[in-house]
């Protein structure tokens, strides 16, 4: 299956759940930019063809929908207000998703 639409996807978390679904979204035509706390898998998945960002922010720049999956509460508001965080430049028009355990 494949996708054919000007969305980008950004993925920030790519753990035990996230790295599957990005490598299937991928799969799927989607192009993805993605973010991630340690970079091994980073640079696994940009060789596959996805693009590295910098922060979650730069990720935001970068797409128009964005899924979080992360590990708990603090994860997800770090990576949505901290400095470098999605809400900084994330406006109109786009799409966020968060996933993962909440406490």
């Amino acid at each position: 299956m494949t996708h054919s639409s000007d969305e980008t996807i950004g993925f920030i978390g790519l753990g035990l759940m996230g790295r599957p679904m990005a490598i299937h979204l991928h799969q799927c035509g989607y192009p993805l930019v993605i973010c991630n706390r340690s970079q091994p898998v980073v640079v696994e998945l940009c060789a596959l063809g996805m693009t590295a960002a910098a922060s979650p922010r730069d990720a935001a720049r970068q797409s128009t929908i964005i899924i979080v999956m992360v590990s708990d509460t603090a994860a997800t508001e770090a990576v949505l207000l901290g400095g470098e965080g999605v809400c900084r430049d994330y406006g109109p028009g786009r799409w966020l998703s968060t996933w993962g355990q909440r406490r």
